[in-house]
């Protein structure tokens, strides 16, 4: 029975298995292709250098369009039919692109690549320098792609999506590079902003031969984008050259004219296809313009192939009208795109232009076009895409000096010839105008590049990551493009700078040359896998000898003097620089200047070996500031200077004072180094003058004059040995001011718009030839160009580019009100110490405990701890800038900080703080009528007692006890915020009078109460009839936990309104995040990120803009990660996003948000 029955069930399962066959057999293929999901025919590639594999897109039909991208294309690169082509070794991946049925995809193959077997190649020791080839002797196998796969970022990448957290400092040596952020071994084509940090230096004892020993050849600004399979080693047999065209049509004397009052448009183009570009009525002064509308992203636009109306490296005046009906202000950028030969494209800001809703503006802005590009187009772009916007009357007009005049006034460099050389701060695009070069070598004899022949440009990273030895590798194409121009003009070069803690890559002070963080943020204390000191050593050691060999071989003679260690005393006092700023800091330790002297010795001995006579100096805005800092550099420099390895100090003269009133520390300065046998060179002079009328001119004059005659004086005099001074801009239209300073525009210059000569300039020369003022000289009335850009362009070709991004969201359907720009950290500040007493600052002054008030008006760092004993300190009226480094306070009556009579504090975090505040006190109190600001890369810890917020209002159980709250604004720093129980983290205390404002714009912020109140908002109670209390959140990490809603309202309570219009937050209770009155919630939504999802997260974009979202974690008010949580990102309901997480290990998720 059993047999028959198993028999049996054989047969059903034959029958079933014939069945399903014949169903399958009869299936169309089509309808069984369509069923799976689309999918790579391989996930993983590996291949040896120089061969090649495709990769397919499975169960697609053949009319999909599919994008294919190369994450590091010097590793693997891939064609627009997926074939994927080694190029050295290391690790990639590739990425399709697509949109099917409905649906979009992006799938991702890895790819290894392997050394060929049969290449054997030597790795230079820590002496031999490493010298990319960037001449091939053939064109590569492959022609370079013209057009990225994606559009490439409009913007610098330094732009925030919201409040950037950390303004860029007005000092001028601590200015973001000016380099665009392409791999340094890609010179970028478009031109770097004026961003002062480059000083020359001293005369050499002997002047060297600067003439050029042979014809510069001619360099390559980039390397092809596609690389040969072998490599090349002669030139190739043709020049390369522009892509096919003609001129567009243009009005006699211009390059370029378009007004559209024909009706037509006939050159203008969209950049990503998908716009509408209508002639419509309604232009400026005229019939018609341009309308631009319906884009799909912040870069799209129109855009103009201007390849063959415009010369490279001529100077040209860009003039357009502008408009909008979006309301409220929009920023619209004119910018260049240039593509290079080798298929690089790099971006430079025209001009960027905020314009009021519904009037017509001007863009106008005089620069130097782009050079050395295979074509070059000219476009416009505003923030928030979906909105429209008009262009009308594009000109283009080519701008000339008056050489005759320019060059028949008074050479500054021959009336100062018996006294020092004279300097001027360029880029390398200034030697390759004409005019303006002639101009530069009829004043100057020396140049100093203002941010080419830093680390960052220098600094190869994936080529030190393969390096055999472990030293780090040098790209020398942008040494020979500057250094070849110099010599081939017969100017001098200060080389600026070999060792800095700014605009050196963090990745040069770690292991593997890939900087790894805590999960923290990605500030220099983040990071967790710094080198040792004897390790540190060595690639100082290698770095600067590879240089100083490279450029002494190549270019003997052109070089006077290298900046060899700059700006290692820190901005508050007569220390070296911490590791909060200096990652040489965080290594060697705060009061070890083992890395200083030892840069001097490696200098030495490669300056010695090389035979040069260049000299070598160290570099610093602090010799002028005060007695304090002055005597910390001769300290810090003593041991260099005892074993002759130093020859001099340059000091840094960016002025404000036009009444040079600290002419005193100018002086003692000057005469202390004397004293200690330096030679001095004055480097980066300018005035920050904001008057250029008559009046203001001649203020300027004096302040030049009564600065220079104290150097000539103490040089003449005093026999102090002063051999050089460099001026820190060529005219008043490329200072560097007015591209880092809002309140412009400044007028700093010996020379004005057009080239000719300012009093300032008059005052000097009069001084010199011991005569009277005369009057200045008439300008020419025409305007010449600056060959500066405005901002820097970025030339990575893997992103989308976006409009230079507002504080507000990306899309916003309601105004949103323009946040103020971050604190700027002082320069110098008055160091208070708590242990001494309660402090006390007033308007006018300050009190430290039973002490007489002391009269001061400028900035504070206040340190040291305070003990239960309780010293405290109380903000009395006026407006304060205050740096806390690393202060401890525990109260047991009043709160540890206060704020009163309506003072405003502008609050910066050094180091971490720690504040402990009794029952009923806020840890820092600020009433009403009062402001808080803080921000900073430091941390605060405020922990208040019962009934009080940690940041904000005092409570109280009584109703008439309680506090009021004022005005708190939270732009950067680490912040962890717990009330005692019925207060909020930040906001009201119990029973609070409710009132005031709280805005946040970035930082990680972790707030929370202990029962009753809100993480931000109300407190556990409110007075009868509270005033409303405001919480506005334009971004940050913020972490609230409260307990009737993370935040707004505290239990029982309804007046406070909160506004989210970004940010991510991470919200306890979940469900109730917000309330009870939320402004936005029908306007913006939360998009909730689950973090468990994700190996970690260390980049978050949306739409393109970058949310400030690095190494993202969730903590609780301990500290302790959450591994498992989610996070909501707010952006508007009505439009669809695009938001791309970049985890910890590089891959991109994409996530299409549908509204």
């Amino acid at each position: 029975m059993e047999k028959a029955r198993k028999s049996q069930q054989t047969k059903w399962l034959v029958v079933l298995l014939i069945t399903a066959m014949i169903v399958a057999l009869c299936t169309p293929a089509e309808q069984s292709e369509a069923a799976k999901k689309p999918r790579l025919s391989k996930k993983t590639v590996v291949l040896t250098v120089g061969k090649s594999k495709k990769v397919k897109v499975k169960y697609v039909n053949k009319k999909t369009k599919i994008t294919w991208k190369s994450k590091n294309k010097k590793i693997a690169t891939v064609s627009k039919t997926g074939k994927i082509t080694a190029k050295k070794k290391g690790k990639t991946y590739v990425t399709s692109r697509f949109r099917y049925r409905g649906k979009k995809y992006v799938l991702k193959c890895r790819v290894t690549v392997k050394k060929a077997a049969s290449i054997s190649t030597k790795e230079p020791d820590a002496t031999e320098t490493k010298t990319p080839n960037t001449v091939p002797s053939m064109a590569p196998s492959t022609q370079p792609s013209a057009v990225p796969s994606m559009q490439p970022s409009a913007q610098p990448s330094v732009i925030p999506s919201t409040q950037p957290s950390v303004k860029p400092s007005v000092k001028p040596s601590e200015q973001p590079s000016a380099q665009p952020s392409v791999k340094p071994s890609e010179q970028p084509s478009a031109q770097p902003s004026v961003v002062p940090s480059a000083k020359p230096s001293a005369q050499p004892s002997e002047k060297p031969p600067i003439g050029p020993t042979v014809a510069p050849s001619s360099v390559p600004t980039a390397e092809p984008s596609v690389a040969p399979s072998t490599q090349p080693s002669t030139q190739p047999s043709s020049e390369p050259t522009k892509v096919p065209g003609t001129p567009i049509p243009a009005e006699e004397g211009k390059a370029l004219s378009l007004d559209f009052e024909d009706g037509k448009n006939t050159y203008v183009t969209g950049r990503q296809g998908k716009e509408t570009l209508t002639v419509t009525e309604g232009g400026y002064n005229d019939n018609y313009c341009l309308k631009v509308s319906n884009r799909e992203k912040n870069w799209a636009g129109p855009q103009i192939d201007v390849t063959h109306n415009v010369t490279d490296y001529t100077t040209y005046t860009i003039e357009a009208y502008v408009k909008h009906q979006a309301g409220g202000d929009r920023m619209i950028n004119c910018m260049w795109q240039a593509e290079d030969f080798a298929g690089n494209i790099t971006y430079t800001t025209i001009q960027s232009l905020k314009v009021p809703t519904g009037n017509w503006k001007k863009i106008q802005a005089t620069v130097v076009a782009p050079g050395d590009v295979k074509q070059l187009h000219m476009y416009f772009e505003m923030q928030n895409y979906q909105s429209e916007f008009y262009v009308d009357n594009i000109s283009i007009t080519e701008k000339h000096l008056d050489l005759d005049k320019v060059l028949a006034t008074e050479s500054l460099s021959e009336a100062y010839s018996k006294q020092f050389p004279m300097g001027c701060e360029v880029y390398s695009y200034n030697l390759k105008n004409d005019e303006i070069l002639q101009f530069i070598k009829h004043h100057y004899t020396r140049v100093t590049f203002g941010d080419e022949l830093k680390p960052e440009s220098l600094l190869n990273q994936e080529k030190s990551k393969a390096s055999a030895d472990g030293m780090p590798v040098i790209n020398t194409d942008i040494i020979d493009k500057c250094l070849s121009l110099a010599q081939a003009n017969n100017l001098q070069v200060r080389f600026h700078t070999l060792v800095w803690y700014s605009q050196t890559p963090d990745w040069y002070f770690c292991e593997g040359y890939e900087a790894q963080y805590d999960g923290n943020g990605t500030a220099k204390t983040n990071i967790t896998n710094l080198v040792d000191e004897e390790t540190m050593l060595q690639r100082m050691q290698s770095y600067i000898t590879q240089i100083i060999q490279y450029t002494e071989t190549k270019y003997p003679g052109v070089v006077y003097a290298y900046d060899v260690v700059n700006e290692v005393i820190n901005d508050n006092g007569c220390k070296l620089r911490t590791g909060t700023k200096s990652l040489y800091g965080a290594i060697f330790g705060e009061e070890d200047n083992t890395y200083i002297t030892k840069a001097f010795e490696y200098a030495r001995a490669a300056q010695t070996a090389a035979g040069s006579g260049a000299k070598l100096f160290y570099n610093d805005y602090v010799g002028m500031a005060s007695p304090g800092q002055m005597k910390a550099v001769v300290k810090y420099l003593a041991d260099a200077k005892a074993a002759g390895t130093i020859d001099g100090l340059g000091m840094q003269a960016h002025q404000t004072n036009l009444n040079v009133s600290d002419g005193d520390n100018i002086k003692n300065a000057l005469n202390l180094f004397k004293q200690n046998g330096y030679e001095v060179q004055i480097t980066e002079l300018d005035f920050a003058s904001k008057d250029n009328s008559e009046s203001g001119q001649e203020t300027l004059a004096n302040a030049y004059s009564k600065f220079m005659n104290i150097v000539l004086t103490q040089k003449n005099s005093n026999n102090v040995n002063v051999s050089g001074v460099t001026f820190w801009n060529l005219t008043d239209l490329d200072t560097w001011l007015n591209t880092q300073k809002d309140d412009g525009p400044y007028y700093p210059s010996l020379f004005d718009e057009n080239y000719m000569p300012k009093a300032a300039f008059t005052a000097l020369i009069n001084l010199v030839k011991g005569t009277t003022p005369t009057a200045t000289p008439t300008a020419t009335p025409a305007t010449v160009p600056t060959a500066t850009p405005t901002t820097v362009p970025t030339a990575t070709p893997s992103t989308e580019p976006t409009a230079e991004p507002s504080t507000e969201p990306t899309a916003e359907p309601t105004a949103v009100p323009t946040p103020e720009p971050e604190p700027e950290k002082p320069e110098t500040t008055l160091t208070l110490d708590l242990s001494e007493g309660n402090i006390l600052i007033e308007e006018d002054g300050y009190t430290i405990g039973d002490g007489e008030k002391q009269s001061y008006t400028g900035a504070y760092t206040i340190s040291g701890n305070s003990t239960v004993t309780a010293n405290s300190i109380t903000i009395s009226g006026g407006t304060h800038t205050i740096v806390l480094d690393n202060v401890v306070i525990t109260t047991i009556a009043g709160s540890p900080i206060a704020l009163t009579n309506e003072a405003k504090v502008n609050l910066q975090l050094s180091g971490t703080t720690t504040l402990n505040s009794p029952a009923k006190k806020a840890c820092i109190e600020v009433p009403k009528g009062c402001e808080l600001s803080i921000s900073g890369e430091g941390s605060l810890q405020a922990l208040s007692g019962e009934s009080a917020a940690a940041i904000g209002a005092s409570g109280s159980d009584k109703e008439a006890e309680a506090g009021s709250l004022g005005t708190i604004v939270i732009y950067s720093g680490t912040i962890l915020a717990k009330s005692g129980r019925n207060g909020a983290g930040i906001g009201d205390g119990r029973c609070g009078q409710g009132g005031g404002e709280i805005i946040i714009y970035g930082g990680d912020i972790y707030a929370q109460s202990a029962g009753n109140g809100a993480g931000i908002g109300g407190g556990g109670s409110a007075a009868k009839t509270p005033a409303t209390l405001t919480v506005k959140i334009y971004g940050g990490n913020i972490s609230a936990t409260g307990s009737a809603y993370a935040i707004g309202d505290g239990r029982s309570q309804t007046h406070c309104e909160v506004a989210i219009y970004g940010g991510a937050i991470y919200a306890t209770p979940a469900n109730k995040p917000v309330g009870t009155t939320w402004l936005t919630q029908d306007t913006y939504a939360a998009e909730r990120i689950v973090v468990k999802n994700y190996s970690g997260i260390q980049k978050v974009t949306i739409d393109g803009v970058d949310q400030h979202i690095s190494n993202f974690v969730i903590k609780d008010i301990n500290g302790t990660p959450y591994t498992t949580c989610n996070f909501n990102l707010y952006m508007t309901k009505t439009e669809n996003h695009t938001i791309v997480i970049t985890d910890t290990e590089g891959v991109e998720h994409l996530i299409e948000v549908t509204r």
